[in-house]
């Protein structure tokens, strides 16, 4: 009777991811592994999570290579009990078909950017059933390690002990961002590249003398290139532009931040809420649209874009219309955090209706932002500075914003992104509104 045979493939960790590698694997051909054992960690271009399996068997066949990009779907190795015999395995292997990623169905809500695993009856497939921990590409730069503290009890992947050891860096004075807080190879990597930065600044030059550093592109920043040209590329852009007066809102956030025991409320607090709240009064901008469907939102998931210094991530808050401006700050607060620390879960930056980029606290006056798809448009914010403004009677010095919306034509026409700016315009210039 032939044994009971399995596939394990690359799971698909979020709705935009389409390749993913293997970091390292936690096993070798011929091992035996309970459900539940993590056997791998699987990078992707924003986070690295560890693969389980859920099924008892041995590990059979050979093992995809580590740091290969590889399809979703595509066969990583195989899980067999032991009545499988080789041949049995073999002809599994070469009768595998690897799974089309749109056959991978997401596990909760589609939009939010769940992971997914292969349809009832494609099964032999076995794909992670939960995001447990954001790593590298996100968190800030480690430490370099230049000797000191033992890293023997250092928690750590075996392929980073490894590396480490090579290259002699101390694992202890790592900054880990992988799965229950282990140093992973992304980690090492890092911690050799500032080490190479630090003893070689200003030692590269040009063919003209002139000194310079290189640096790679990292997997996010690579992510973005793609994922912004593409946008850019395919949905045509046109831009709305209004300038609000914030008196009132600065007066509310002050209000606000007396009556709040954890943190002050900020302006950007206060511009969600409104973004939220227009976006239920425009319900047109408040959609996802993928080339040939519009989904249109009865809730404003509302993403906030964060920069790191390896790149831009875009957390997301969830139902923003249904929560105060406080609930909000605090949330905002919790998710800047995990974001700058590499610990975001895939449906934690995926999924959302509408961005928006506020460069306000940077001086910029005023910009406009590209579309971040599946999203169809991105509210850019510029600073709030006094300026001279036409009054009935005169002029007069009021504390204005510029924000400037960034609509894609295929499905936002001219007329409604005005109506959305309009709605944005006055719950921004009475923004006691929001407290109702």
């Amino acid at each position: 009777m032939a044994g009971n045979i399995q596939a394990i493939v690359m799971p698909k960790l979020g709705l935009s991811m389409t390749e993913g590698m293997v970091a390292e694997w936690q096993v070798k051909a011929g091992d035996r592994v309970a459900a539940g054992d993590v056997i791998a960690d699987i990078e992707t271009s924003k986070i690295t999570n560890e693969l389980e399996v859920h099924a008892a068997g041995v590990i059979r066949g050979d093992l995809a290579e580590e740091g290969i990009d590889l399809p979703v779907g595509s066969l990583l190795c195989v899980l067999a009990d032991e009545a499988a015999t080789e041949q049995e395995v073999a002809a599994f292997i070469a009768a595998f078909t690897p799974l089309d990623s749109d056959s991978m169905e997401v596990t909760g809500d589609e939009a939010d950017g769940d992971i997914q695993r292969p349809r009832p009856g494609q099964g032999e497939a076995e794909a992670e059933d939960e995001s447990k921990q954001a790593g590298a590409g996100t968190a800030a730069a480690p430490a370099v390690a230049r000797g000191g503290e033992d890293d023997a009890q250092a928690p750590a992947t075996r392929l980073a002990r490894k590396l480490a050891g090579r290259f002699g860096i101390n694992l202890a004075e790592i900054t880990p961002t992988g799965a229950r807080g282990r140093v992973t190879k992304a980690d090492v990597e890092k911690a050799m590249a500032a080490r190479s930065l630090a003893a070689a600044q200003s030692t590269a030059t040009s063919s003209s003398g002139e000194a310079y550093d290189e640096i790679a592109l990292t997997p996010m920043r690579q992510a973005i290139a793609k994922r912004l040209t593409e946008s850019k590329q395919s949905a045509p852009h046109f831009r709305l532009t209004v300038e609000a007066n914030v008196e009132r809102m600065l007066s509310l956030r002050s209000d606000l931040a007396h009556s709040m025991e954890e943190g002050k409320v900020s302006i950007n607090d206060v511009l969600v809420k409104a973004a939220a709240a227009a976006l239920i009064n425009v319900p047109a901008v408040n959609i996802q649209f993928d080339g040939k469907t519009i989904r249109r939102y009865a809730a404003a998931h509302v993403a906030v874009a964060v920069a790191l210094e390896e790149g831009l991530l875009t957390p997301i808050i969830r139902n923003a219309d249904q929560k105060s401006i406080m609930e909000i700050s605090l949330e905002m607060k919790e998710l800047t955090r995990r974001a700058r620390s590499g610990a975001l879960q895939p449906d934690e930056f995926e999924g959302g209706t509408f961005t928006l980029s506020n460069l306000g606290m940077f001086g910029i006056k005023a910009f406009d932002a590209i579309i971040n798809p599946p999203q169809a448009a991105i509210l850019a914010v510029g600073a709030a500075e006094k300026r001279r403004v036409p009054a009935e009677g005169g002029v007069l010095t009021a504390t204005m914003m510029t924000a400037t919306l960034s609509c894609d034509h295929r499905v936002i026409d001219g007329a409604t992104g005005a109506r959305f700016m309009q709605t944005f315009k006055e719950l921004v210039e009475h923004p006691y509104q929001l407290l109702i």
